[in-house]
Order: structure tokens, then C-alpha cells, then sequence
């Protein structure tokens, strides 16, 4: 089963204070990891999408494996509100919510 990770830091942006907005208003579930408190999850988050953009949105299964590995990106290209497939980071509002929606996490309306 597919569950929804929120990599985040101790520290609060306003990225990551929009983030936390958006699914609470969405009513989607997920999972906050903490890269201030977890001692791999920064090593983790910078395998996984290359640096440590936060928040960075992850769908993966229970032990945190994405559900297919990250669509690749131009080395100079910012990963800022791009949906990489099973990633997103530091996205807007309307980027957070078409990825969700993708990955049917949110039901789409009109």
C-alpha cells in the first residue's frame, strides 16, 4: 500500500508551512520525516532527489521506497515544484494538489 511521506526540517520555511496547510485542508494523510530528528533521513532525502529541499513530498510504500524512482532532472535546474513522479519539492499549492491527485490520494474537482 502507497502511504505519503513529508520530509521536513526542525526549522520552519514558509514552504513547509504550506505544505502542512495544503494537506490539512485537503484531509490527506501523511507521514513527517524529520531531518532534524532522524539521523539517515537527511542522507536519505539527498539520494533521493539530489539535495535537501524541504518539504519534499514522497510516495512510497511502508518502509519508504518510492513507487518508482524519481523522474531524473537537469543538474542546473531547480527541483522547486517539480513533479518528478513519485516527488515533489517545495510545491505550490495547485502543484501539490495535481500531484496528489495523480497519485489518487485526493479526488479531483471541478
Amino acid at each position: 500500500m502507497t502511504q505519503l511521506f513529508m520530509y521536513t526540517r526542525e526549522r520552519i520555511c514558509g514552504d513547509q508551512f504550506l505544505a502542512r496547510q495544503c494537506l490539512k485542508d485537503f484531509g490527506v494523510p501523511y507521514t513527517e520525516v524529520n531531518l532534524s530528528r532522524e539521523a539517515d533521513a537527511a542522507q536519505e532525502l539527498q539520494d533521493l532527489v539530489g539535495c535537501l529541499a524541504v518539504p519534499t513530498l514522497l510516495v512510497a510504500d511502508e518502509e519508504r521506497r518510492p513507487i518508482a524512482p524519481p523522474d531524473p532532472i537537469e543538474p542546473t535546474r531547480s527541483v522547486r515544484n517539480v513533479d518528478r513522479g513519485s516527488v515533489i519539492s517545495e510545491p505550490s499549492r495547485e502543484g501539490l494538489r495535481q500531484f496528489l491527485v495523480r497519485h489518487a490520494l485526493l479526488v479531483a474537482t471541478t
